[in-house]
């Protein structure tokens, strides 16, 4: 199977996939539907969408760099939640020197490397890719208040959910669970302007719901049962 036409955005990605999937002999040996992100605006993802529901097909986001941190977080939620995009990847895995949004840096005096820097972009996308696991299945979430994003999954027994909360101030917020009834504790591990893959406090769940407080400017994973407890990154010790 094959990933088409991985190209430079979603509008030149339709144009060229329409194409081959109206082709039945071509269409049988596609796997993926691919585009990245540069030059246009994230809603004309949805003219890939149309055909990734159309054929069946699943759709995947594989190239785009993006500064700011927290604005990569919203920009994976739109790609997951509004666009049902079920791969993301992140085009600057790691580079050398003072390069910003890279998810692991290089460090060097000019002529040799000296050490690494786990990003902020690391430890957001590890909010997601952490604990959103292969097989994982995405299942409804809606959020009543603007400022905050909700995605949520179920891996087996296990809740995953991936919350942003992009207001300047903390956020008292009530889940209710509708139509979960088996998880009794959540655990929240947080990505903020000030920490790194911060495991707080476990909650527990009431008669499907549970209050708890968002930091500002923040992401959360709140997750129940098996999930990693060593929350040290896996390749080495964090810098930054």
């Amino acid at each position: 199977m094959i990933v088409i036409p991985d190209d430079f955005n979603a509008t030149r990605a339709y144009e060229r996939s329409q194409i081959i999937l109206s082709d039945p002999e071509a269409r049988q040996y596609v796997g993926a539907l691919s585009f990245h992100l540069y030059k246009e605006s994230i809603r004309n993802v949805a003219k890939m969408q149309r055909l990734s529901e159309q054929y069946g097909i699943p759709l995947w986001m594989t190239e785009y760099i993006q500064k700011d941190a927290f604005a990569w977080a919203n920009t994976m939620h739109a790609l997951i939640a509004d666009y049902n995009v079920s791969a993301v990847y992140y085009f600057w895995g790691f580079s050398g020197g003072s390069r910003g949004g890279t998810l692991i840096r290089l460090n060097y005096d000019g002529n040799q490397y000296l050490d690494y820097t786990l990003t902020k972009h690391y430890y957001i996308m590890g909010q997601y890719s952490r604990f959103v696991r292969p097989g994982a299945k995405r299942i409804q979430a809606d959020s009543a208040d603007n400022d905050i994003k909700v995605t949520a999954y179920r891996d087996g027994e296990n809740l995953v959910m991936v919350i942003i909360n992009n207001s300047n101030g903390e956020q008292s917020v009530q889940f209710s669970l509708n139509g979960i009834s088996d998880v009794a504790e959540i655990q929240p591990i947080r990505t903020s302007e000030t920490e790194n893959w911060a495991a707080l406090a476990p909650i527990s769940v009431s008669g499907s719901t549970f209050t708890t407080t968002l930091s500002a400017n923040s992401i959360t994973t709140f997750v129940s049962g098996n999930f990693p407890r060593s929350l040290s990154p896996a390749i080495g010790p964090s810098e930054n």
